[in-house]
């Protein structure tokens, strides 16, 4: 629960301990800045599965030719083992 600012108190929004997710999901997103086009994908959770879902999107819509440029967080989705496995073996490039 958001308790708002009290004067001379504290100045900004307050919450409370106990701090429950309500309709939360995980979006992983690309923006083509040619065409502004988006790509993206939307889910529940943020696993390594939906990251190479995700890569896989791409490689689907831009020919292999293409270069991708994707920024990144350390995520661990980003950095796992099945995602590197996944680009290793030409899936997830």
């Amino acid at each position: 629960m958001d308790r708002p600012p009290v004067a001379d108190q504290h100045s900004a929004h307050l919450r409370d301990y106990e701090y429950v997710r309500l309709g939360t999901v995980s979006l992983l997103g690309g923006l083509d800045l040619h065409s502004g086009k988006v790509v993206e994908i939307v889910s529940d959770t943020h696993k390594s599965a939906h990251f190479i879902a995700f890569l896989k999107k791409l490689d689907d819509i831009y020919p292999q030719q293409e270069k991708i440029r994707l920024v990144l967080d350390n995520h661990s989705a980003h950095v796992s083992r099945e995602t590197r496995n996944e680009s290793r073996h030409g899936a997830a490039t």
